[in-house]
């Protein structure tokens, strides 16, 4: 299976704008003193890959980069966003996308979006 994904979209809050995107944010209570575990969230997508077998997308996370388990989330088709939420202010992370097809066939890995959570 071959990807037609070239590149990936990021949004957050904190970060600067991009195209095509909705924030996350902090999930913070407001006017509370932010904790050692505070968490923030960060949306990103992709552009659609165009085969006629295409099942879905693998979203992938990892902390330290080209290192990544499971798959987080599996997507349909029709969704080519992600909201990463329960992110650790102070970490970085990283997220590559993968399309699968309808035989289970994984293609490759999408570039690596690599997220600073301030």
């Amino acid at each position: 299976m071959t990807s037609t994904m070239a590149r990936i979209i990021f949004c957050m809050s904190l970060a600067l704008p991009l195209a095509s995107c909705s924030g996350g944010g902090s999930n913070e209570p407001t006017g509370s003193t932010p904790a050692a575990t505070a968490t923030a969230s960060a949306s990103f997508e992709w552009d659609p890959n165009t085969e006629t077998d295409l099942a879905g997308y693998k979203i992938y996370q990892g902390t330290t980069s080209g290192q990544y388990d499971v798959p987080i989330a599996t997507t349909p088709t029709s969704s080519t966003s992600y909201e990463a939420t329960g992110l650790q202010k102070g970490s970085t992370y990283f997220f590559v996308v993968t399309a699968f097809d309808t035989s289970g066939n994984e293609g490759p890995l999408s570039d690596e979006l690599t997220i600073p959570i301030p």
